[in-house]
């Protein structure tokens, strides 16, 4: 009894989703939410839907199916629900689906509660309570501390190995912050050697803990820097046992487990130890590039310092010493190589750290080498991880050398500094081909324009020359896919590729970033306009329609945006980004434009936008959201029967605001749910008010939106509000519009369904303007039919119209349903819709929409002149 009451309380109010094909055991957890008075109960059959329905709402239960069709392991899970980090989970195991031993240890560990189908009530009143009271700690710790132990694939390996080399395995002192919470997440040992502070203590602190309290005001100008330069450096002023030290501190951006985070390096002010001159070495060891033109001259600069006639760095692999880069005598070297190859192989296979000096060690085991090249010093420093060889640097020289420790402490830290490096670019060598291509398309990808963009600018641009870059969104990919298929779409995203590349031939490059975007790089030019110029010439050719293989024409809508280098950014992140922003604009102005981002304009629409979100926030709770009624007449009599309850935002400065302008953004947010239970319930509480109070039978029609039907939870909540409201359900009618695609919403003829169980009508809206078929109308229980008011209008002035309208009325007919034409406003549309026995009109001819108190002094007028029915 006790846990029964718990369950009660914890239950109510609590938002719960179910991902789940198994639908014996979908009805059963459905029934249990919803018997313990859950405030939502969402339902997903696919992994896609679950995710948007996590990100959308606000979800405090899941319970999900591990099968072939949904997820199949712990890694699955975790990214499933990364993120959330107060969701408890439970997981319900298709027993049609192997899994291993290990797998269920794991799931059982992570989650604590799994089940088997098939499940009874009894096991779920049992299980379910033990997901709601465990308070052992948060789904994502659980999760990450179980997926250590499972064996890791050789990404996840290589990832770690590479993780480690440029983390773990390295001189620098190095910190993560997530710039989210702006705390500290990761620490190395360095580090930790660095401030003298144990690991426990660090974590978790805010970034600014270490330095000076007068500091800390400056950190909103870091944050700022490094989210515009994407880095930032500043000295830290660290008190530590009554002692004050200073650190350099280089922060940059980066992304850990899908989350942003700044990634900081810090050094001691106090670490010339040996002279000014091996400390600026050291610090630009810690800054070069080994991939960059400069490392050349860098390299050699570091030889005059170590006073070696020679320096040669090599990259291993495969057994095989590759790209050698020298420094000094190139003759001597060379000439070194030639005699010692041999020799060398052994040594340098072997990562083993060699130093020679002639006077010192006459005896020793490799001094054929500096005998057979007359030398006094010979040297190896190997660029090793794990016994893995990734490359050395050899150096030599034919005088002696004064001090083995700068050479040695030189050379070490270059090694470790190369070994991230090579490392890195060794795995994306061997993955060249699938990492740098689109496999769809051809073109390069992503992480090719990276490339691209980063050695343009480093290479260097003159002075009053330009980089454009530009980002091409096609729109209704999705769409595309669900209606002409993966093979069609694919043709189409092909053919856009085309198009782009022979409009841009010559003039820079396309890449393809994902789906239906793409970025086109084009090479320095002096003319600033020349964006602009290619721009309107890539519209002009994605205008044209694109022949299919199925001999269809598609036409297809896109929108591009540009920036412009130096002046719209200096990094290839900012670049992108205020394309993006750019990009953005031009959507909000339509379909197939162009904006080229300027600093005055940046994110005036995406500012725009988020400023109306709040102000809709504001409005619903403020009630600033009202409901108009247009009535709804017959045609016969003339006389009212209903209403149509249409949703109006009245703010007190602004006035009347558009509903073309906020249905959109209530539907991205899922603010429409909030404006959409109000209306429902303002409609019902008012036609039962006016049925009472004027004697009258009224019905009221009351949009949906799409958003609300892909709650599977809608029925039920549409039942309470009407049951609330006193009103029978056979006076409430719910509109759908004809251009929603049955497919795009799980189970929406249940759901529908289950409304007209209720008692309520339903009426398709906008008909002739979406799909206009048979097989759609057929399948929605509708008593009614809306003739959309764009055939209406168009009586009298354009017989095809007239013609679709003819045919309209005769489906209806012929599937018994009653018609409601809209838009009527003239006395011609009346008598042609008239004798066609179209059976209710709405429109201005008889009425406006119009607000609560206008609606009431209308009916009272109507019952003074006509009494009660």
């Amino acid at each position: 009894m006790v846990n029964g009451c718990y369950l009660m309380a914890s239950l109510e109010g609590k938002n719960i989703l179910i991902c789940c094909n198994l639908k014996k055991e979908r009805v059963l957890l459905f029934n249990y939410f919803d018997s313990n008075e859950s405030e939502m109960i969402y339902t997903a059959k696919d992994i896609k839907t679950c995710t948007e329905i996590l990100d959308s709402e606000k979800i405090d239960y899941l319970v999900v199916e591990v099968s072939k069709e949904l997820i199949q392991t712990p890694q699955e899970l975790h990214s499933l629900i990364k993120g959330f980090a107060s969701l408890k989970v439970a997981v319900l195991i298709n027993n049609e689906n192997e899994i291993s031993i290990e797998y269920y240890h794991q799931f059982q560990q992570i989650v604590g509660v799994v089940l088997f189908n098939p499940i009874s009530e009894l096991e779920i009143d049992i299980k379910i309570p033990q997901l709601l009271i465990d308070t052992s700690g948060s789904i994502n710790e659980k999760l990450q501390d179980q997926i250590k132990t499972v064996d890791k694939s050789e990404n996840d390996s290589v990832a770690q190995d590479l993780w480690n080399v440029f983390f773990n395995d390295t001189v620098q002192a190095k910190i993560i912050v997530n710039a989210k919470t702006e705390t500290i997440i990761k620490v190395n040992e360095q580090l930790v050697n660095l401030l003298q502070i144990r690991e426990p203590d660090i974590l978790g602190q805010p970034w600014d803990f270490m330095d000076d309290k007068s500091n800390k005001n400056k950190y909103l100008n870091y944050v700022k820097e490094i989210n515009t330069e994407d880095k930032t450096q500043f000295t830290i002023k660290y008190k530590f046992n009554n002692n004050t030290r200073y650190f350099n501190a280089n922060f940059q951006m980066g992304v850990l487990d899908g989350e942003i985070v700044y990634i900081g390096v810090l050094a001691s002010e106090n670490t010339q130890r040996v002279s000014s001159e091996l400390y600026q070495n050291l610090i630009s060891i810690n800054n070069i590039d080994i991939s960059s033109i400069n490392f050349n001259n860098f390299f050699n600069d570091l030889r005059k310092f170590l006073k070696l006639d020679f320096l040669i760095f090599f990259e291993y692999r495969d057994k095989k010493l590759l790209k050698p880069i020298l420094a000094g005598d190139k003759h001597l070297a060379k000439r070194f190589l030639e005699k010692s190859l041999d020799t060398l192989m052994p040594i340098i296979s072997s990562n083993l750290e060699i130093k020679i000096d002639r006077d010192k060690n006459k005896n020793i085991e490799f001094s054929d080498i500096i005998d057979a090249n007359s030398l006094q010093v010979f040297c190896n420093f190997p660029i090793c991880h794990d016994d893995k060889t990734y490359g050395t640097i050899l150096g030599g020289s034919n005088s002696p050398i004064d001090n083995w420790e700068v050479v040695t402490l030189t050379l070490n830290s270059l090694a470790k500094h190369c070994l991230f490096g090579l490392f890195q670019k060794n795995i994306v060598e061997q993955r060249e081909v699938a990492g740098l291509v689109d496999q769809l398309t051809g073109l390069p990808n992503r992480s090719a324009m990276t490339n691209k963009f980063a050695n343009l600018i480093e290479a260097g641009i003159d002075a009053e020359t330009y980089i454009s870059l530009m980002i091409v969104n096609i729109d209704k990919i999705n769409y595309f896919n669900k209606n002409l298929g993966i093979e069609l779409t694919n043709q189409i995203i092909k053919s856009a590729a085309q198009i782009m590349t022979n409009c841009i031939h010559g003039k820079g490059q396309v890449y393809r970033l994902s789906g239906g975007e793409f970025m086109i790089l084009l090479r320095p030019h002096k003319d600033k306009k020349m964006v602009e110029y290619t721009t309107l010439e890539l519209i002009e050719r994605l205008n044209k329609p694109l022949l299919l293989s199925n001999g269809e024409d598609v036409n297809i809508e896109f929108n591009i945006g540009a920036s412009v280098f130096p002046d719209d950014g200096q990094t290839v992140s900012s670049m992108m980004k205020n394309a993006d922003l750019a990009m953005y604009d031009a959507k909000l102005a339509g379909k197939n434009n162009y904006v080229v981002f300027k600093y005055s304009e940046t994110g005036q629409a995406l500012k725009q936008k988020i400023e109306m979100e709040e102000k809709l926030k504001v409005a619903i709770k403020k009630e600033h959201i009202k409901v108009f009624f247009q009535p709804k007449i017959n045609a016969i009599t003339e006389d009212i029967v209903g209403f149509e309850a249409l949703v109006r935002w009245i703010d007190p400065d602004i006035g009347m605001i558009n509903p073309g302008q906020f249905i959109p953004l209530a539907e991205e947010t899922g603010l429409i749910n909030q404006i959409g239970e109000y209306v429902t319930q303002r409609s019902c509480e008012m036609i039962n008010k006016w049925q009472k109070n004027y004697g009258l039978v009224l019905s009221c029609s009351i949009n949906l939106s799409i958003v609300q039907l892909m709650n599977a939870n809608l029925p039920e909540k549409l039942e309470k509000i009407i049951n609330t409201s006193g009103i029978h359900p056979h006076f409430i009618d719910f509109e759908i519009t004809e251009t929603m695609n049955l497919d795009d919403v799980p189970n929406l003829v249940e759901s529908l369904n289950k409304i007209v169980s209720i008692g309520c009508t339903l009426s398709i809206d906008d008909f002739g303007t979406g799909h206009s078929s048979l097989d759609y109308v057929k399948r929605i229980p509708a008593t009614y039919i809306k003739i959309d008011q764009s055939f209406v209008k168009n009586i009298g002035l354009n017989p095809e119209d007239e013609a679709i309208l003819d045919a309209t009325i005769s489906i209806a007919k012929r599937l018994d349903r009653k018609l409601i034409a809209e838009g009527v406003e003239a006395e011609i549309q009346r008598e042609y819709l008239l004798d066609r026995e179209c059976e209710f009109f709405q429109g201005f001819l008889f009425a406006r929409p119009m607000p609560e108190d206008e609606i009431e002094r209308l009916l009272s007028k109507r019952v003074e002149l006509m009494g009660t029915n």
